[in-house]
């Protein structure tokens, strides 16, 4: 009896997420929801089956502000099955790419003219690409990007052969609609670099 009674005091690993990060707390059930989309975008690993289809719309460079960082090459999203993308092709940095650049992420669902993210993450680039994910492992073990712990980035040559985009990238409660993924690199509060992604799921 005792074993259960501490096992219900046991607060979930949503409700602890959620008291560390406050600026996702407008809501319980907001902050969850915000968790679970991080998880499934930045852990890469989400195992269930999803029940809608996926549709990429778009996949397009940032416009650049300040000074270009990226060439884009010959970098394209194409499909390959049934809710499965292929992301492949050859870029060049122009310059070293390093902490004194800013990655931000932004996913949400579009509704009409506005869009309202509602994950919108923020960090240092050096931080970012050294954090320990599975979408990072994934994303080196298919490009000449160098290994975690390596940065900056030297400017030159990357290729990317064939990183997926599948169902995983999105949660199991996402609601049918239209959706915007942004991941955006600035330097100065300028953007210099990253793409923008328009999908639609649909049951």
């Amino acid at each position: 009896m005792l074993q259960k009674a501490e096992k219900r005091a046991t607060p979930s690993k949503e409700l602890l997420i959620c008291s560390v990060v406050p600026e996702l707390t407008q809501s319980i059930m907001f902050s969850v929801k915000a968790v679970a989309v991080i998880a499934a975008i930045l852990l890469h690993e989400i195992p269930q089956v999803q029940p809608y289809e996926i549709t990429l719309d778009s996949f397009a460079p940032t416009k650049s502000i300040g000074q270009p960082l990226v060439n884009y090459g010959t970098l394209r999203l194409s499909k390959k099955g049934r809710n499965n993308y292929d992301l492949s092709g050859n870029f060049t940095m122009l310059r070293n790419l390093g902490r004194q650049f800013r990655a931000t992420f932004e996913f949400g669902r579009i509704s009409g003219d506005s869009f309202l993210p509602p994950v919108k993450m923020e960090q240092e680039f050096c931080q970012l690409y050294d954090s320990d994910t599975h979408m990072l492992e994934a994303f080196r073990n298919v490009s000449n990007f160098p290994p975690k712990g390596t940065c900056p980035l030297l400017k030159g040559p990357y290729y990317i052969d064939g990183y997926g985009v599948n169902e995983r990238h999105f949660p199991p409660a996402t609601l049918p609609g239209a959706y915007l993924m942004k991941f955006v690199i600035a330097e100065n509060g300028k953007n210099v670099a990253g793409f923008s992604l328009h999908a639609t799921l649909t049951s």
